[in-house]
């Protein structure tokens, strides 16, 4: 799983490992955030926006929510 693959990553750097796959709400978020060091929630923003736009809100606030 997710463990496995950060725990591989480990062994070749000693970078920061980040997991941004399937990161789509807040409890998937927590449970990645245990095994990396940081959590990237890319295509959720990218969906809030879409949606922020055709809805004509305001793309900062919604993101920022």
């Amino acid at each position: 799983g997710v463990s496995d693959k950060v725990g591989h990553g480990r062994q070749f750097t000693g970078f920061p490992i980040n997991v941004g796959f399937g990161i789509s709400d807040a409890t998937s978020a927590r449970a990645v955030a245990q095994v990396g060091d940081g959590v990237v929630i890319g295509s959720k923003i990218i969906q809030l926006v879409e949606s922020a736009q055709s809805e004509g809100q305001d793309m900062v606030q919604v993101v920022s929510a």
